[in-house]
């Protein structure tokens, strides 16, 4: 079981550095973010999704007095930071709670392949 979770903290670690490594030269201006809220396995899928989305979101937001062109950058960084993370953590049920988070149709191909 400890050997289970532990694999599973690497992976998460893993998929985070991954998804959120510089991109360098590709995409100038473009920040990178480090999140601490890794998928723990006694935990519902749901209440990982929430966690990581508010780490996210509070890593995506500025500090002090904020136009609506700075909320809607947040709002996109969280949004597209939240489905590349999703995309790389390849879990089905964090991907089923995202794809209805946000309105797509869930990809039931990638669902029964993890069956």
């Amino acid at each position: 079981m400890i050997a289970i979770r532990g694999l599973a903290l690497a992976a998460v670690a893993g998929a985070l550095a991954i998804a959120f490594a510089p991109r360098g030269a590709a995409e100038p201006g473009r920040a990178s973010l480090a999140l601490a809220a890794p998928y723990v396995a006694t935990r519902s899928p749901l209440d990982n999704y929430l966690a990581l989305a508010r780490q996210i979101e509070r890593a995506c937001k500025h500090q002090g007095v904020r136009g609506l062109d700075v909320r809607k950058q947040e709002r996109d960084c969280a949004r597209e930071t939240m489905d590349r993370l999703v995309g790389r953590m390849d879990r089905a049920d964090l991907a089923a709670i995202h794809d209805f988070s946000i309105g797509r149709p869930a990809d039931s191909f990638r669902m029964l392949a993890v069956r």
